[in-house]
Formats: structure tokens, sequence, C-alpha cells
């Protein structure tokens, strides 16, 4: 059986889309079954040999969305469905014994996945479509209930001349209950797909002094901003034994070289790095983190979630979060289950909140380390693989199952 993975803003070997990707294409393999991935026109050509990607999409930027406020964005995101419909009718080839799978849709994608989708002739192959994202991603405030509103629409569109064909889920149970309320069939809450088979250990000899860490893009909804004033105030402490890595994806720009000379003014234990790392470099350094800062905007991160936070946790790392954020609700119900904290939360998304949550998360490290040790083993066999496919194949039933491969 052949799974189709449906990526339009897969392009480059780092960050969800190709973690999850190789994932998949890993997983899937082992049980016997064939995949293609079809991703961006202009998809890298690492990624490309890696993976086989077949490069498919012309409109998958994340950087054309949202850029020219001179109308309505929710207009270009109907240009931008079109051109997937026509994208998806030129290169995919699906047919009735295969799989599709489109984990991370956006508002852009939606009615031009419907369009083709409802096309093909029968039979159709099954597909599962897994929202990361709210209706409103990307667009404006004033497009929210516009959005919301073709959400509705499209997936009552799903309901009626597709039921049975496709099935839809969120990678968390808040988004799904978002989802929900705008459409007619169940929302299932997906794994998400991205804890490595076997974990990297603590590294041998390492520096003991307690290692903080903030990793993937460097962008203002994820704290990035905050973080000077936040470890200046930190590192101001007599007593704080510290130190820092930042590894984030934007080097090479005059910017980068700022925050640079500025986070070296504060500390010479704070490192700033913008390589790109494999999955494997990256699990390293989670590995040799003594704990993680996910502390995102609250108000862009309640209903999206964040593969760091979930990697952090498969490591056993206690985290820093926003309050009343995706990952604070997340936090809350495995610390309710484990009897006790493994993240502190910031008040509020501001620096003196960071700030006064790191010197809380160093004074309470051990208790803390605890609880997030003890919750990990459980946390990694939820996010794996083959956890992903079995969710994906139960919501397709019985018949979608590949063949079994060696273990």
């Amino acid at each position: 059986m052949r799974l189709i993975v449906i990526d339009p803003r897969f392009k480059a070997r780092h960050g969800h889309h190709y973690s999850v990707n190789a994932a998949l294409v890993r997983e899937w393999r082992r049980r016997g079954g064939e995949v293609e991935i079809h991703g961006r026109a202009d998809a890298d050509q690492d990624v490309v040999e890696a993976l086989g990607v077949r490069p498919t999409f012309r409109n998958g930027a994340y950087a054309r969305f949202g850029r020219d406020d001179s109308e309505y964005r929710i207009f270009r995101a109907a240009d931008v469905s079109e051109s997937v419909a026509k994208d998806l009718a030129r290169h995919v080839r699906a047919a009735g014994g295969d799989v599709l799978l489109v984990h991370t849709i956006h508002a852009y994608d939606l009615t031009g996945l419907y369009s083709w989708f409802a096309a093909l002739s029968a039979p159709r192959p099954r597909m599962v479509v897994m929202f990361r994202f709210p209706p409103s991603f990307g667009l404006r405030p004033e497009e929210t209930h516009m959005a919301r509103g073709i959400y509705a629409y499209v997936l009552g569109l799903f309901k009626n001349h597709a039921d049975g064909d496709a099935a839809f889920g969120a990678d968390s149970a808040v988004l799904a209950r978002h989802i929900q309320r705008l459409a007619p069939m169940p929302i299932s809450v997906m794994p998400m797909p991205i804890v490595p088979d076997d974990l990297p250990g603590r590294p041998t000899g390492a520096d003991d002094r307690f290692h903080l860490t903030y990793l993937g893009d460097a962008r203002p909804e994820k704290g990035f901003l905050l973080l000077v004033p936040a470890l200046r105030q930190v590192f101001s402490d007599a007593g704080v034994d510290l130190r820092v890595t930042i590894q984030g994806l934007t080097a090479g720009s005059d910017t980068w070289d700022r925050f640079a000379a500025e986070f070296a003014a504060i500390s010479p234990q704070i490192r700033l790095t913008g390589a790109t790392l494999d999955v494997g470099a990256y699990h390293r350094l989670l590995a040799s983190s003594d704990a993680v800062l996910v502390a995102y905007d609250p108000v862009l991160y309640y209903h999206r979630t964040s593969h760091v936070f979930v990697e952090a946790l498969a490591h056993g790392k206690p985290l820093v979060v926003a309050a009343r954020s995706w990952m604070d609700i997340e936090a809350a119900n495995l610390e309710a289950a484990a009897g006790g904290e493994l993240a502190v939360r910031m008040a509020r998304f501001d620096a003196r909140s960071l700030a006064a949550a790191i010197l809380d998360l160093v004074a309470n490290r051990q208790r803390l380390t605890e609880v997030a040790e003890r919750i990990a083993p459980a946390w990694r066999s939820r996010h794996t693989a083959a956890a992903y496919v079995d969710r994906m194949l139960a919501m397709l039933g019985p018949d979608a199952s590949p063949p079994r491969g060696p273990s």
C-alpha cells in the first residue's frame, strides 16, 4: 500500500516538516509500504535526494503569506488554494488503494484540497487531514470570521461528498475542540510523530553548570526578543550558576550579528548559534540541556502546539512556558497525573516575567527534573511515528492497514 504525503510547505532539511516526513517514511517502509512525498516546487536538492520528495507546489512559501496588507489576505488564500488544486491535479496520481496524508493544512490549502479530492474517480484513495493551526493562522484578526466560515463550508462539503473517504484530526485537544465547532464530522486528536526510537543520553563529561536552551526559529512570538533583557536580568544575579545555548535559524543577517554582540556583552556563558542541526545533532543538544525555554506568546500559541515542547519532555527536561498557552495546558495535564510540577510559568509575555521564571526554574531544578523524568517514558511512546501511523490507520478503518514489515 502506498502512502502519499501532501505537504505544500515542505522545502528544507530542518523544522517540523522534515522531522515529520522523515519519521513517516521510516515507519511506513518498516511496515512494508511505499511512500511518495509531494513538497514545494523549489524544494532543496538534499531533501529531494534524502526522502525522494517530488517538487510539486508553486505557492507553498510561508514568507508569501501576510506580507502585503493592501488587500485582504484571505483573498490571496483563495488564489493559493486554486493553485494547490491545479498542482495536485498535475502531479499526484492517486488510486483507490492508496492512503493520502496532509499533516499540515492551512486555510490556504483546504478549498483546493477538497476541489481536487472530490474530482477523483471512484474508487477514491482514503485520506487523513491533520490540522496544526487554527483557521485564522496567517490572516488579519478581522478575517477570522471569514476563515471560520470557509472551514465550516468546506468541511461540510467533505461530509456531504466524501464522507467515509476522508478523516480529520488535530495535533492537540485544544485545537480539535476549536475545529470541531466548525465540522460536521469527528475531529480526532493525533500524536506528533517526532520522537526518534533511540534518544541520546546526556553526554559524559558535560559542564556541570545548569544548561538552559532555546531551540528553533528565532521569532518574536517564540520569545526571542525577550531573551536579551531577560538574560541581562538573570545574569545580574551574582548567585546564578548558568550557561545558555540559543540555537536559532536566522543566522547571517545584520540583526543576528547585533543580537550576538548583545548576548556576548551580557555573559560569556551565553552561546548563540544559527547553525541548522540535523535530527541527531538537535537531539544531542537537547540531551545536554538541563531545561528548555518554550515561553511562546500565549495569544498565538493557545491553539498552536510546539514540537520543541514535545521533544524536550521526551528527554525528561523541565520547561519554562507562558501561562495560558497550549504548553501551559498540556503541562498542567501531565502535572496532575504525575503529582508534581515539571514547568515554571511566566505570568505575562514580557522580559521581566521570563527572567523571574528562569530564576525560579534554576532554584527548583531538582524537584522539576524529577517530575519531568518520571513522565518521560510514557510521553515518548505517545509521540512516535509508530503511534501516529497506528492512529491514522485506526481513523481510516481496518482496510487501510499496510502489510507489517520486520520490526
